[in-house]
C-alpha cells in the first residue's frame, strides 16, 4: 500500500514538472516572437533617393573649320536623373544655349566667286538626350561613372548682324542645303557627390559627337574632314525628387515591455 502511494505520488509529481517546463518555454517562445517580430520591423538604413532633379550649367566649346576649341560659350541644363540601381542608371537632360567660332582670314581651295564662306558663326542650340550610365564606384555618397547617350539637336547658324545663315545661299555652293536637326551621340564621364540631406553636386566632362558637319554652316568649302564637334564641361546641382524612407517602428511599446521582464 504503502509502495502504490509512493508510486502515486512520484508520478503526480513528474507530471507537474512537465506541465510547469511545458508552460514556461511556451511564455518564452511568446516573448522572443515579440522581440523578432519587433526586431524584423526595424530598418536602420538612411532614406533612399532613387530620382533626382538635375540642374547644370556648363562651358562648351567649337571644334571645326572656324576654330579648334578656343571660344567657349555656355549651355543651360535640366533633367531627371534616375539612381535606383547599383551598376546602371540613366539621365534625360534638355539644355539650351549657343556655341561661337571665327576665323577672319579663313580660305578655302573651293572658294568661286559664286560661294564664298562664312569667316563667323553663332549657332543656338536646342537639345533633348538619354543618357545611359556605368558606375565604376557607387557608394551612399560617392559615384564616378562613364555614360553613352542619343539625342537630337536643333541648330541654327546665325552671322554678326542676326541673320539666319541657312538662308544665305552664296556661302555655300548652289547645290549644297543642309536640314538644321541632327542626331547626337554624348559620350561622357562624371562624378557625383550627395549630402546626408540627400542633395548633391557633380561634374561631367562629354564630347557631344554631332552628326552634322554645318554647325558652322561650313561643309562642302570646308577644309577639314568629319563633322564638327562640341566639347562640354557641366557642373550639376542634384534635388531629390522621390524619397523612400527607412521603416520605422511600430510596437516600440512591446519591444519595451519585452526589455523590462527580461530585466527583471
Amino acid at each position: 500500500m504503502k509502495m502504490s502511494k509512493i508510486i502515486i505520488m512520484s508520478l503526480w509529481l513528474l507530471i507537474g514538472i512537465n506541465i510547469t517546463t511545458i508552460i514556461a518555454q511556451n511564455e518564452q517562445d511568446s516573448l522572443w516572437n515579440v522581440f523578432e517580430k519587433d526586431t524584423n520591423l526595424i530598418d536602420l538604413s538612411p532614406p533612399k533617393y532613387p530620382l533626382f532633379l538635375d540642374i547644370g550649367l556648363s562651358a562648351n566649346a567649337y571644334s571645326g573649320d572656324l576654330s579648334s576649341y578656343q571660344k567657349w560659350t555656355a549651355l543651360y541644363h535640366f533633367g531627371l536623373s534616375f539612381n535606383q540601381n547599383k551598376k546602371w542608371n540613366g539621365r534625360v537632360n534638355l539644355s539650351f544655349g549657343f556655341i561661337t567660332g571665327e576665323n577672319r582670314t579663313y580660305q578655302s581651295p573651293k572658294i568661286t566667286e559664286q560661294a564664298v564662306p562664312n569667316t563667323f558663326f553663332s549657332t543656338s542650340l536646342l537639345t533633348l538626350s538619354y543618357e545611359l550610365r556605368y558606375n565604376f564606384i557607387k557608394t551612399k555618397r560617392f559615384a564616378l561613372y562613364a555614360s553613352q547617350g542619343f539625342g537630337l539637336m536643333q541648330f541654327t547658324p546665325k552671322n554678326e548682324e542676326g541673320q539666319k545663315l541657312v538662308d544665305i545661299f552664296n556661302t555655300r555652293p548652289i547645290d549644297e542645303v543642309y536640314s538644321n536637326v541632327s542626331v547626337f551621340l554624348p559620350t561622357a564621364v562624371g562624378a557625383n557627390y550627395w549630402l546626408k540631406n540627400g542633395y548633391g553636386v557633380g561634374l561631367q566632362a562629354s564630347l557631344l559627337n554631332p552628326q552634322t558637319d554645318y554647325l558652322d554652316n561650313i561643309s562642302a568649302l570646308g577644309t577639314k574632314n568629319g563633322n564638327d564637334q562640341i566639347l562640354q564641361f557641366r557642373f550639376f546641382v542634384l534635388a531629390p525628387l522621390r524619397i523612400v524612407y527607412a521603416k520605422k517602428m511600430p510596437e516600440r511599446r512591446r519591444k519595451n515591455n519585452f526589455t523590462h521582464q527580461i530585466t527583471e
